[in-house]
């Protein structure tokens, strides 16, 4: 039986759409990797030639964001066009800092089992490092459900 995309991902936004989405400090929402086996996340970074950003993904306790710890993960850049595909590079804690130039998508991949013992929830951290607007907004796509219709906001499944 031929199953859907949105039948075989779940998807939630991580950080919405904003004109300068990686003011300042911010956080995204925090997930749960508990119920899947990896999760995609994407950057669509449009207009911005001059801000960058340093991006890491931290793990935590809870969906509070407790104790959070910087974590390795993967990571590509390719234009927005599809053009340009970098190649799959494997980070450290430290993150990446983004380029200063427009109309990129960044793409992180994180196993379940990247994660630290007794850590199964994770989020992203953006860091301003040099200030310029940047018009942006970042996707979550979970794979791997371990049942069909698995909650990402439900800790307690």
């Amino acid at each position: 039986m031929f199953l859907h995309f949105a039948e075989q991902v779940a998807q939630a936004v991580a950080l919405a759409p904003s004109a300068d989405v990686f003011a300042g400090t911010v956080n995204s929402d925090v997930f749960c990797l508990k119920n899947f086996s990896k999760a995609v996340l994407q950057i669509i970074k449009g207009a911005g030639a001059v801000g960058t950003t340093k991006i890491t993904i931290m793990a935590c306790d809870n969906f509070a964001g407790d104790n959070p710890v910087a974590i390795p993960f993967n990571v590509r850049l390719q234009d927005a066009d599809g053009q340009n595909r970098g190649d799959l590079t494997q980070l450290d804690e430290n993150g990446f800092i983004t380029a200063a130039a427009a109309n990129k998508i960044y793409t992180i991949e994180l196993q379940a089992d990247q994660l630290p013992e007794g850590k199964s929830y994770f989020f992203l951290r953006g860091v301003e490092q040099v200030d310029g607007a940047i018009v942006g907004a970042v996707m979550a796509l979970f794979f791997g459900g371990r049942y069909q219709g698995a909650d990402l906001k439900n800790p307690t499944l």
